[in-house]
């Protein structure tokens, strides 16, 4: 196998692949008769194609399945976390979500659950903090919080749905309605929207009366909710849609 480049491109010559992702951190994840492992940026088969499934490396670790339970490896190949997990997530923020028995919680890099498989959902660390759910006794819909990395819960589960940290707020949904609260889990911006994106670069894209406009974080209105579609704010300009063409 050897990776050779078109216009910039880095394509594949000389061998067939079942499949192949994309580089992540020097590495690319490869199919080879059913099986998968890696090759580095020469086209050198670096992990040998053993697993029934792999994931991208983040933070120096990839998922990797074998006999139906997950596990981790290293860059070189080396087993660091045992495949003994139902499922399991990608590291982000030193922690990875695991389920074990229908349940999920973290691990740290070494393996070690740093916070119990008790949750029902759970998604990525970000700026410190996880949204989490829960179902109760009775069988109700989860309800939606956020824990910290010692697993302690910073925002109650209250909301029917939670977004991400980004620029230390959090979207959150309740009764029907978006908002965001801070890491104290105060309701900064009310509950108001019919959809919000996350903040990027101060501002966000927000819906109202199907039409979507932005605000910042004091949740003044800066541009008014009057375009069909937009997107987020990336290097000061954000693309909207308004009688059918995009603009910005």
């Amino acid at each position: 196998m050897k990776f050779e480049k078109e216009n910039g491109i880095k394509i594949i010559k000389e061998r067939h692949l079942d499949y192949i992702f994309d580089f992540h951190e020097g590495l690319i994840s490869i199919c080879v008769d059913g099986k998968w492992g890696f090759a580095n940026e020469l086209g050198n088969e670096v992990i040998p194609c053993k697993y029934d499934e792999s994931c991208d490396f983040h933070e120096g670790l990839a998922a990797v399945l074998k006999n139906d339970k997950w596990g981790f490896i290293d860059r070189l190949g080396n087993k660091v976390i045992p495949c003994e997990y139902d499922f399991v997530e990608d590291f982000h923020e030193g922690l990875a979500a695991v389920t074990k028995d229908d349940k999920w919680g973290y691990i740290n890099n070494t393996g070690e659950l740093v916070i119990p498989c008790i949750y029902d959902w759970t998604d990525e660390f970000r700026e410190g903090l996880a949204p989490v759910a829960i179902n109760d006794i009775y069988g109700k819909p989860y309800k939606y919080g956020y824990i910290d990395k010692k697993g302690i819960l910073m925002i109650p589960y209250k909301y029917d749905e939670t977004n991400l940290f980004y620029e230390n707020l959090g979207a959150v949904l309740k009764n029907g309605k978006w908002g965001f609260v801070d890491k104290l889990g105060n309701e900064v911006i009310s509950c108001k929207y019919e959809c919000v994106f996350d903040f990027h670069e101060g501002l966000a894209a927000v819906l109202k009366n199907d039409k979507w406009g932005f605000i910042d974080k004091s949740g003044s209105e800066v541009i008014s909710c009057k375009y069909e579609e937009c997107k987020d704010f990336n290097n000061g300009v954000a693309h909207v849609l308004k009688n059918s063409k995009w603009i910005y």
